[in-house]
């Protein structure tokens, strides 16, 4: 199963697709064979981003929700914060902006507790995508200065951050 995972995580481009749902798939085969709970839930993870990529939206939302019931039977912060991440931003994706909102104040709270800055990044960056999507860019001045600081060095993604939240505040740079 980890060397499945990395495999994945070597071919992770689109051209790949197939490829990856096939070894991720193995990985839930496996680990459910073996009772591992937490390499399932590495596998599912890896499908619901292979699925999204396709936009196989109903597969990922049948994945979503398979990892959800294994997550709230482990209760583990550091693996359950993907479940209100991705519901959240299926949410966004239907408009639905009381649901986008609760999603991300338990991903906010799970992101915390599980001590991930991967996780406190997405929980920001899910929470950036929502208030601009309301046109609420006036709220996320301390959010935008965490996020960039959690950014990866590439100077070109806080760049291009920047102008798109300056953008959305009617601030042309």
């Amino acid at each position: 199963a980890a060397a499945l995972a990395a495999r994945c995580d070597a071919i992770s481009d689109p051209d790949h697709l197939a490829e990856r749902r096939t070894a991720a798939a193995e990985i839930v085969k496996l680990a459910q064979a073996g009772d591992d709970w937490t390499s399932e839930m590495l596998g599912r993870r890896l499908l619901v981003v292979a699925f999204a990529q396709a936009a196989d939206w109903s597969a990922v939302d049948a994945e979503i929700s398979a990892y959800a019931q294994r997550a709230g039977k482990l209760a583990q912060p550091g693996l359950s914060w993907y479940v209100p991440l991705w519901r959240g931003a299926r949410a966004l994706m239907h408009g639905d902006h009381a649901q986008a909102e609760a999603c991300a104040n338990q991903l906010n709270d799970l992101a915390e507790r599980s001590g991930s800055s991967n996780a406190r990044l997405l929980a920001l960056v899910q929470r950036y995508v929502w208030l601009m999507s309301e046109d609420r860019a006036g709220e996320l001045s301390a959010d935008f200065a965490a996020i960039v600081a959690l950014l990866p060095g590439d100077p070109r993604t806080v760049v291009c951050a920047r102008a798109f939240f300056e953008a959305r505040r009617g601030q042309l740079l």
